[in-house]
């Protein structure tokens, strides 16, 4: 008899408005769990493609010039970053020295947790070729051994201004 008590209740619980909204709520925990991301970053859709923008007018990424092709590019650009999921083969070309690309990705870095060098070049790469990262390593080190820091780095920082979160 206790149990068909205890069934009942909630069965009957679990037809009520209040029991739906926190069901779905933790089904949707269950599965963002599941959905597996590669990296996350904290910058809003927005920023990403301020980020964009500035890539392409300070010379720092080469685009298309077909309008419609860089409107394309913008939107895969911001989507790579907000889902999280790094693209099969690097998709953006960066015009920077190996220097300039380390401390460009260390600007990315602080935006994100799980984003590190390798799955950097998996979305960027040279016009020319692909970036290594032992190349961008070993510059990094020596620049700091040197205190010197990249060519471009006020256009680099500048890239970063008012990004928000």
């Amino acid at each position: 008899m206790t149990l068909f008590i205890v069934g009942s209740y909630i069965l009957v619980l679990s037809w009520t408005k209040e029991f739906e909204g926190w069901f779905i709520k933790e089904i949707r925990k269950v599965f963002k769990k599941l959905e597996k991301t590669d990296f996350e970053i904290h910058l809003s859709n927005t920023s990403l493609e301020k980020l964009f923008e500035r890539l392409i007018y300070s010379g720092f990424l080469l685009d298309e010039e077909d309008f419609e092709k860089s409107l394309e590019n913008k939107k895969i650009f911001v989507e790579v970053f907000a889902s999280g999921k790094l693209p099969i083969k690097p998709i953006f070309h960066l015009t920077m020295e190996n220097l300039e690309t380390a401390y460009f990705f260390n600007h990315l870095f602080s935006f994100s947790n799980k984003l590190n060098r390798p799955k950097c070049i998996r979305i960027f790469r040279y016009p020319d070729r692909l970036i290594i990262t032992k190349n961008l390593a070993t510059e990094l080190s020596d620049a700091k051994g040197l205190s010197q820091g990249p060519f471009k780095i006020k256009e680099i920082d500048d890239l970063f201004i008012d990004l928000s979160r």
